[in-house]
């Protein structure tokens, strides 16, 4: 039988951290992901950002 893998999930009020727990063997290889909790829409060309896709935007004063 193979070992379960726990997803620790924290969904704080600015970013959403994710990762896997430890394993038994102590190999921690895999950093916990960071994305931002935000969903904006600009005001020029309508485009919704959704978390990470923030980082793609050109004009912050439009948002």
């Amino acid at each position: 039988m193979q070992p379960h893998t726990t997803v620790i999930l924290d969904n704080g009020a600015s970013s959403i951290k994710a990762g896997l727990a430890t394993p038994p063997d102590g190999n921690d290889d895999d950093q916990p992901k960071l994305v931002p909790n935000a969903i904006v829409r600009s005001k020029g060309d309508k485009t919704t950002y959704f978390g990470h896709g923030l980082g793609r935007c050109r004009d912050y004063s439009a948002l």
